[in-house]
């Protein structure tokens, strides 16, 4: 009965190890010029097609094969999920997640990283967005509201 104890005790342990490496893993945003990202089988160009996704998709990956990221995306639509390789082309690293912390409640957020770009709209304080990049000058280069995107002051945000 010990023996069954601990051996449970150690794979619990295993697996707890596996899914924390899993949530540490780096995320990215599916980005293509033709908004078509192929998830294929394996490490190349010439392996199978499994799925095909769109720009704007929030991925995780804890495995690299050379340029390809080894990523599982869930199709909510037809409630299924796909294992894969996306190239590297197709990915922009995600810095981090953000919340808004503006004082006065809300923060603009601009088309080009100056004061003296337009507005494209204003994200409440506490609000959750995703920082795809950052500007040497402090502008991080945001995605938000599912599918939007635009620049955000540094000191406006807090990583989350």
């Amino acid at each position: 009965m010990k023996k069954f104890i601990l051996k449970k005790m150690f794979l619990a342990s295993i697996l707890s190890m596996g899914f924390s490496a899993i949530s540490m893993g780096a995320a990215f945003v599916t980005s293509s010029k033709d908004n078509a990202i192929n998830i294929r089988q394996s490490a190349t160009t010439d392996s199978k097609v499994v799925e095909t996704i769109t720009n704007g998709h929030i991925l995780e990956s804890n495995e690299k094969s050379g340029e390809w990221h080894k990523v599982t995306y869930y199709n909510d639509a037809i409630k299924k999920s796909f294992t894969g390789y996306i190239h590297n082309s197709q990915l922009k690293e995600i810095v981090g997640k953000l919340v808004i912390t503006s004082s006065e409640g809300y923060s603009n957020i601009r088309e080009k990283p100056t004061t003296k770009s337009t507005i494209k709209t204003k994200l409440k304080t506490g609000q959750t967005v995703y920082a795809i990049s950052k500007t040497d000058d402090d502008w991080y280069y945001i995605k938000y509201n599912g599918n939007q995107y635009g620049y955000i002051y540094s000191n406006q945000v807090a990583k989350k």
